[in-house]
């Protein structure tokens, strides 16, 4: 079929459909699913890329998709100034459409779903430049060639729409016949090896788990690639140049793309995987394993020069030509990160990362929308945003890295391991106060977002604040600086706080985690302080937060304080591990303890050994004196008796004639003076 000559348009429904009828492609994200986001754009007034309006109706993953103001940050590293047209083959519900016709002059979209289509005509509904055609990309000839053709989140699906020998070859045949000599063609698809598939979700598709890594065997007519496979596949067709970016978490809802050129340059120093962030890959059907910190892993792969083959997903540029290539990058640029979600568009900002011609790498952050950022910063606000910053590269570690290495680190699950990264934090904290204002407990509100992510320690082990985005024009309590980071900290963390501080903290509760990190450093914070510091983020995130404005005090209490149960697999092994080991240290205590007891048990044994033969030779030694007792009274009855005798004897005496006349005489003697012997 011919486009336009062999379709008509449906002017209610504003897509062009073929004359001739043809088989639909009935890709779905659900009946439901459609009729909420059919819904959602026929009420929108507001159907831009950053549509307030639109994020504020995402209630679940479709809708998410499909309304989340993420989704362009997919090609938002392209300079499109130059590009008059565009072909996209696959259009599904039109994000992406939305921003290619909000930067580029025309575009036409090319849907195989007749419902899907209708809803992506809905999203570009006041964009004359955009045409949506529903049918087979595979069965349309257009009469012009275009300047850039993109297959997003399409080519995997090839063999189910495609009847050919090898479907996702000849689906990128038919996009580059459609390519204008210096056009280019734009691909991205998750990688079957990402890394998020070793961490433990389950395949984007299929879900199932690791089905990609062990080669798709769950039956289903997709599969996505591995690097050197695209390379291989986009190469067979003739487009020899490519250039590969590096979409994480993923291409769906991106929040930084890496180019990885420091891998071709051999820097083995690992400085990219800072930019990851601390939240694991999301897995959309929701059966997350988590098998490890994603990020802790990046900087190791870094390391070792191999990112590039287990990013989440690829974009690719690929061409006939590399200059064709060259007018769409920035080929000094190796990251870009946006920052779209839960902000007004006067403080969405986007930071590269480039190298300068003396090769030293430059951070610059700058707003998305300057001419909202310059007229809309209002004097009287108590917040202060800097949306222009521009700074050389510190290269280090993250004090938020050094915290989750301690959290993580479960063989010294002490508090000095913990400790250490916290106390570093306040003390420069305590340095900056005294050094700017003379204080020890308030401090400039330069330093309201001066939290772990922004402080790195370089290797002379220097503390240096980086991204000084937001201040506040009043001084600020250092205790609310530090429970604001703590806050986020938690809510990054909070699986691998659930997992290893079991022995430290038994209560994983917010208020639980800030109190116990607060005393780490000595530091107290009462219940008081703690609800007017979470009232004071409350009106500090009203104020970025577009979301917030008709949220209470109440209803975010409840937000800031939900945790849903952390899938982390490693948590049942672990504590299963940890109940092991512990069992093992009361078994061992217990060992040790009958151990003690049967020595005390041998002592008193031996002891009364000793004792019943102290009492034996006690029993012997009383028989022996009562024998003895026996034998003295029966002397003394004996002695007695002769006693009697002999006072018998003397009674006797004295009473005889013979007695009386003796002492007669001896009276006689004494009266005549005569001495006793005369």
């Amino acid at each position: 079929m011919q486009y336009p000559e062999d379709f008509d348009q449906d002017s209610v429904a504003n897509i062009w459909l073929p004359r001739q009828e043809q088989f639909t492609f009935q890709y779905s994200d659900g009946g439901e699913a459609e009729v909420y986001l059919e819904n959602c754009l026929r009420q929108a007034s507001d159907l831009r890329c950053h549509s307030v309006e639109l994020t504020s109706l995402i209630r679940d993953w479709p809708s998410e998709y499909h309304l989340s103001p993420k989704r362009s940050n997919l090609l938002r590293p392209l300079v499109l100034n130059h590009c008059r047209t565009v072909l996209e083959l696959g259009a599904g519900c039109g994000a992406i459409t939305r921003y290619l016709g909000e930067n580029v002059p025309r575009v036409i979209a090319v849907e195989g779903s007749s419902n899907r289509a209708k809803i992506a005509a809905l999203r570009c509904r006041d964009l004359n430049n955009v045409e949506l055609v529903c049918g087979q990309f595979q069965d349309i000839t257009f009469s012009e060639k275009f300047d850039l053709v993109t297959l997003i989140g399409v080519l995997e699906y090839s063999a189910s729409y495609i009847q050919s020998v090898n479907p996702y070859q000849r689906a990128i045949e038919i996009a580059k016949q459609n390519l204008a000599a210096d056009g280019i063609l734009i691909v991205a698809i998750e990688n079957k090896l990402g890394l998020k598939y070793f961490a433990g979700s389950s395949e984007d598709h299929t879900k199932v788990w690791f089905d990609g890594i062990e080669g798709y065997n769950s039956g289903q007519l997709l599969k996505t690639f591995g690097k050197k496979e695209l390379e291989v596949l986009l190469k067979s067709t003739g487009l020899e140049h490519l250039c590969f970016l590096y979409p994480f978490p993923d291409y769906k809802l991106p929040d930084v793309l890496f180019s990885l050129q420091a891998e071709k340059q051999n820097q083995t120093q690992p400085f990219l995987y800072q930019w990851l962030g601390y939240d694991n890959s999301r897995d959309y059907s929701h059966k997350q394993l988590e098998l490890f910190q994603e990020l802790l892993v990046a900087k190791q792969i870094e390391a070792n020069g191999f990112l590039s083959q287990m990013s989440n997903s690829f974009l690719i540029l690929a061409s006939e030509s590399r200059e064709n290539i060259a007018q769409y990058l920035n080929s000094n640029c190796l990251v870009w990160k946006y920052s779209v979600m839960n902000r007004l568009k006067k403080f969405m900002s986007q930071v590269t990362l480039t190298r300068d011609n003396e090769h030293q790498l430059i951070v610059t952050k700058e707003p998305i929308y300057p001419d909202l950022a310059a007229s809309e910063t209002g004097t009287d606000e108590q917040l202060k945003h800097d949306p222009q910053i521009q700074s050389k590269f510190l290269a280090g570690v993250t004090l938020m890295e050094q915290i989750v290495q301690a959290i993580r680190n479960k063989t010294a699950t002490e508090e000095p391991s913990l400790k250490y990264p916290l106390t570093t934090w306040y003390d420069f904290l305590v340095q900056e106060a005294n050094r700017t204002i003379g204080s020890e407990t308030e401090i400039p509100g330069i330093y309201v977002d001066c939290g772990p992510g922004n402080l790195i320690v370089t290797s002379s082990g220097k503390v240096e604040y980086v991204d000084q985005e937001w201040s506040f024009r009043e001084k600020l309590p250092i205790k609310f600086v530090l429970f604001r980071c703590l806050l986020y900290t938690y809510q990054k963390i909070h699986p691998w706080i659930d997992l290893y501080l079991d022995e430290l903290l038994p209560d994983k509760s917010l208020q639980s985690f800030i109190l116990f990190c607060f005393q780490l450093i000595s530091l107290n914070i009462t219940a008081g302080e703690f609800r007017d510091f979470l009232e004071q983020e409350w009106i500090f995130q009203k104020q970025v937060n577009p979301l917030l404005k008709t949220v209470s005090f109440d209803d975010y209490l409840i937000g800031v304080h939900y945790t849903p149960e952390s899938l982390l697999v490693a948590k049942a092994p672990y504590r299963l591990w940890f109940q092991l080991r512990k069992t093992r240290e009361e078994l061992q205590q217990t060992e040790d303890n009958l151990k003690g007891a049967h020595f005390e048990l041998q002592q008193t044994q031996s002891q009364l050994q000793q004792t019943q033969s102290q009492l034996q030779q006690t029993q012997s030694q009383l028989q022996q004196t009562q024998s003895q007792l026996h034998q003295t009274q029966s002397q003394l009855h004996q002695t007695q008796h002769q006693l009697q005798q002999a006072e018998a004897t003397i009674t006797g005496m004295e009473s005889s004639k013979f007695w009386q006349l003796r002492q007669g005489w001896f009276r006689l003697k004494q009266s005549l003076g005569l001495g006793t012997y005369l």
